[in-house]
């Protein structure tokens, strides 16, 4: 199912159809298809699975999101009006570091139940 949205998005691509961004939920989200992406020449933003699966580099240390989410709660940063944290992490994808930018944002209102989305476009 990855390969099939690959394929289509180059389809797109074939047909000079532009976007800005490709974007996508959490099913789709991971290192190697957002660097597929960014290869491809678009950026990308999707929602990361809070998982300890998938680890990315932050401060010179080796992380997943759910560690990266504690180690941000602990510090004495203020949560944002509109999200709580974003961070500039590293993911290594074929041995090359890809920097993306999380935000953590609630779910709900609720603090404890986060979402976190990740993008290629380190400025937004």
């Amino acid at each position: 199912m990855n390969d099939v949205a690959l394929e289509l998005i180059d389809s797109v691509l074939k047909n000079s159809i532009r976007a800005k961004y490709v974007l996508f939920d959490s099913w789709y989200s991971s290192p190697h298809r957002f660097h597929k992406l960014l290869k491809r020449g678009l950026f990308s933003v999707g929602m990361l699975k809070r998982t300890k699966k998938v680890y990315f580099h932050y401060r010179g240390r080796q992380m997943d999101v759910k560690t990266l989410y504690e180690t941000l709660c602990r510090t004495k940063w203020y949560t944002k009006e509109k999200y709580l944290y974003s961070s500039m992490v590293t993911f290594t994808v074929d041995d090359q570091a890809m920097p993306v930018k999380l935000v953590f944002v609630t779910n709900h209102g609720n603090k404890n139940n986060h979402l976190v989305l990740c993008t290629t476009k380190t400025s937004l």
